[in-house]
């Protein structure tokens, strides 16, 4: 039986996207956080996934995404493991994202006088690496 991982996750991102080209596709990386709304207040969790956005979606991303907005993402759930400076070892969330959405932005300065909508999903394309 085949192996299934996916992940949808509603969240806030949590710095401006960042892109690079890695010599075969464009790759995006930023971060998002989630609070469960099943927790009580004063017991908020948050979690905060690492993103990355590949090919095409990741300029869309990048051209259209900002810290502070709330966006739907779907993709693939792995968690990423490392040893810190201090010999610590530590561990983030990360998805690699399939499609993305908007769920409600702020407004920003640069977008004041245009108020499209941007709720479509932008599948990942065939540029992606997996």
């Amino acid at each position: 039986m085949p192996n299934f991982c996916k992940i949808i996750v509603v969240g806030n991102v949590t710095r401006d996207p960042e892109i690079r080209n890695t010599g075969r596709s464009d790759v995006c990386n930023c971060g998002l956080a989630y609070n469960d709304p099943m927790e009580k207040d004063k017991d908020k969790k948050t979690t905060f996934y690492g993103l990355t956005i590949w090919g095409k979606s990741a300029v869309a991303f990048e051209d259209m995404v900002h810290k502070g907005d709330c966006i739907l993402v779907e993709g693939k759930f792995s968690m990423n493991k490392w040893q810190g400076k201090d010999g610590i070892d530590k561990e983030q969330p990360h998805i690699t994202v399939a499609t993305w959405s908007f769920m409600g932005q702020k407004q920003h300065n640069s977008d004041a006088g245009n108020q499209q909508s941007h709720d479509q999903g932008l599948a990942l394309d065939s540029s992606a690496p997996y």
